[in-house]
């Protein structure tokens, strides 16, 4: 589905008027070092298992909007910037760097924190330690974050459209695995509590956040939760 952001901005680039431009060539290996991630070192990471299927109209509509989204970012980055009037492209340049470079470290260090969920197996679980101990989904958080970096890179209107369909699209999935984990957790700790395991004191910032009933669960705190489950 994410294919096209490699071969068709690889197919575009060299026709735009900055193709050969140091600074058109600086700002597009960024974009491709993400794709080449999410395209050809992460699938081969997955360990391939029979599954039900993916939604044949939702991989259709994935892939059209990777086919606009990299002929807008190919050709704005070759072909429509103007290098030579911005005084400021290698500032933004840097600043939007580091916070790309430290939202792909989030989205690659989290996407291999899931990947360990997976080979285990038994269905969905929440995910423990590293990034997730402060986000419940540290993966779309990074990569929410390196698309603000972009965006400061760019400076562009298609740099902030790209930021704001990413947050159009992975912000309610997050919310959604937030609340599943929310009162997943609440089932857990109960279980725990009631056996004399659990130490709230020890708890991670996010699961304090879990107990504390700020978080959209059916519980308004672990008290209740153990009304309704003792």
């Amino acid at each position: 589905m994410e294919s096209p952001t490699l071969w068709l901005t690889l197919l575009l680039f060299p026709l735009g008027q900055h193709s050969s431009n140091p600074k058109s060539l600086t700002l597009i290996s960024p974009f491709l070092l993400h794709y080449i991630h999410r395209t050809i070192i992460y699938p081969l990471r997955l360990r391939r298992k029979r599954s039900n299927g993916y939604p044949i109209a939702v991989a259709l509509i994935a892939f059209v909007y990777n086919l606009f989204n990299s002929y807008l970012q190919a050709r704005w980055v070759s072909e429509y910037a103007d290098y030579e009037n911005d005084k400021w492209f290698w500032w933004r340049f840097g600043v939007g760097l580091g916070v790309f470079v430290g939202g792909m470290v989030v989205n690659v260090k989290s996407d291999m924190e899931l990947l360990k969920l997976k080979e285990g197996g038994g269905g969905y679980k929440i995910p423990r330690g590293g990034f997730f101990e402060f986000v419940s989904c540290a993966n779309y958080f990074g990569e929410i974050v390196e698309w603000v970096g972009w965006w400061v890179m760019t400076g562009s209107w298609v740099g902030l459209g790209f930021l704001v369909y990413t947050c159009a699209n992975l912000v309610p999935r997050a919310r959604a695995n937030h609340v599943w984990g929310c009162n997943t957790d609440h089932v857990y700790e109960v279980v725990q509590l009631q056996s004399g395991k659990f130490d709230l004191s020890s708890s991670s910032p996010r699961r304090r956040l879990y107990t504390s009933g700020k978080h959209g669960s059916p519980y308004s705190s672990l008290n209740g939760a153990i009304s309704k489950f003792s």
